[in-house]
């Protein structure tokens, strides 16, 4: 049993789907607004999954509920996942104001180089590229 005034602060999520590939699209939209709702309210997100969550329904309302700060706690969001385009996922403006809202982010993955420069261009902001 959980108690009432229990509260996670920080969460590794491994949404793994390993045996899912482009063509199980739908499979990844059963991850919906619990999940998102439940992940803005944890302080710390680390996200290790498939690259194809990032593209899916789930991850679309976890960046909605960021930009809105819509039930809001999360102040660190983290990804393990290398093979993400970021320019198919996320617009250069609404990438900015992620970093801006949040006080951590690390996110791995392949940018265009208007979020790379974008990114870079904020106070406090270290983009590294790697090859």
């Amino acid at each position: 049993e959980i108690p009432a005034q229990f509260r996670l602060s920080n969460l590794n999520l491994d949404l793994g789907y390993s045996y899912l590939d482009e063509d199980d699209e739908d499979l990844y939209d059963l991850y919906d607004e619990d999940l998102v709702d439940a992940l803005c309210r944890i302080r710390t997100v680390s996200l290790d999954s498939n690259e194809y969550w990032y593209y899916g329904k789930a991850f679309k309302l976890l960046i909605k509920n960021i930009l809105s700060q819509q039930v809001m706690r999360m102040e660190n969001l983290s990804n393990n996942t290398p093979n993400i385009y970021w320019h198919e996922v996320i617009t250069v403006e609404d990438l900015t104001t992620v970093i801006t809202k949040l006080e951590k982010v690390q996110l791995c993955g392949k940018f265009s180089r208007q979020q790379f420069d974008a990114a870079n261009s904020l106070p406090g902001v270290l983009a590294v590229e790697c090859t």
